[in-house]
């Protein structure tokens, strides 16, 4: 990655320290100190989620993915290891309703109709904006909400994108409405930790 693309990252991308709840046998070992300030190393181990707990409910949502559930800084086999979150917002249908509009993408129920159909609207979206940004929009299940999140990637995707995939995802959410601090990771319903 460039340093130019590195100053314009988002912080909640970057490699967070690991979190107090990986114990000191799972914590990286600190860098050497000739290098300058110590930093951790990078890949971590990955922890033991214990199925049926609560943990990580109760770390969600966050606006940073923790450390621990990030690829990039987790050793992982297979990232389907990894428990799934995603980052997005919740849904409201005016605002995504209004960004398709704005944009030419609402679908009418009938040509010489006013009145717009939203299921015809939202599929006609997804389609639009993954023709042109290359991001698929979903919709998710996540805990902590009733409401269904609003989705552009989640913590599995992070290897395969770029910066431009991520602030693309952030200014579409600032576009639909959202305020800069509503975008946030959330996890997976089936996730049972």
């Amino acid at each position: 990655m460039a340093s130019d693309d590195s100053a314009a990252a988002s912080t909640s991308m970057d490699p967070p320290p690991p979190s107090p709840s990986v114990s000191s046998s799972q914590a990286p070992a600190p860098a050497s100190t000739s290098a300058g300030p110590s930093k951790a190393k990078y890949p971590m181990p990955l922890p033991d989620f214990v199925y049926g707990g609560d943990r990580l409910r109760k770390m969600f949502p966050t606006r940073s993915l923790p450390a621990e559930l990030n690829p990039l800084c987790v050793h992982c086999d297979d990232l389907d290891d990894l428990p799934l979150v995603w980052f997005g917002v919740l849904y409201d249908q005016y605002k995504l309703f209004g960004y398709a509009r704005r944009r030419g993408w609402a679908v009418k129920q009938r040509p010489d109709d006013e009145e717009y159909d939203m299921l015809l609207t939202f599929e006609n979206l997804v389609y639009k904006y993954c023709e042109k940004y290359g991001l698929v929009i979903q919709t998710r299940e996540v805990w902590g909400t009733a409401k269904l999140l609003i989705t552009l990637y989640s913590n599995r995707d992070i290897a395969d994108y770029t910066t431009r995939h991520r602030d693309r995802a952030r200014k579409t959410f600032k576009a639909m409405g959202y305020a800069e601090d509503e975008p946030q990771w959330y996890l997976d319903l089936d996730e049972e930790y």
